[in-house]
């Protein structure tokens, strides 16, 4: 059920070709396993890091789906370095580098992640490799949306919007 609205969160944004080229969602993965939906597979963490451009994160643990913005009781903190300051050395882009760097197995001072774009090309070229290695592209699969999910759903993980 959560698959369900977390797809259609991002069926909406990948809908946009501007936005979709932008925005990549990883998941974290045990080393060495092949790219499944095994949960031996899986390297559960429950925060989530948004960062854009080395100038500005949303770090927390509120999900992509609706409810994760806008009903679920969850934490998340935004950061702006300060007068429009970004790059590799701001709070942001230190931080940035420092975890793109657990994921990637390399050192926060490596080459490939003082520009973010080099990280990144990385980090979908580890993810393309078909064997994870920490980190690898995430795409919920479409799961199942009858109407006891749906009734479900709407008592337990009610969307937050005001009606109309």
């Amino acid at each position: 059920m959560r698959f369900y609205h977390q797809k259609l969160s991002m069926d909406l944004l990948f809908a946009d070709p501007s936005l979709s080229s932008k925005v990549h969602i990883f998941e974290l993965a045990r080393e060495g396993y092949a790219v499944d939906s095994s949960a031996d597979s899986w390297l559960y963490t429950h925060a989530k890091n948004y960062f854009v451009d080395d100038e500005m994160m949303l770090i927390g643990s509120h999900g992509i789906e609706r409810t994760g913005i806008t009903n679920d009781i969850e934490l998340s903190i935004g950061v702006a370095d300060t007068d429009g300051a970004k790059g590799p050395d701001t709070f942001t882009g230190t931080l940035r580098r420092k975890i793109w760097a657990e994921y990637l197995s390399t050192d926060e001072d490596d080459d490939i992640l003082v520009d973010w774009r080099s990280g990144l090309k990385e980090m979908v070229r580890q993810a393309d490799e078909g064997v994870a290695n920490k980190i690898r592209h995430y795409s919920p699969e479409e799961g199942a949306n009858g109407i006891l999910n749906q009734a479900v759903y709407e008592i337990y993980e009610p969307e937050g919007r005001c009606g109309k």
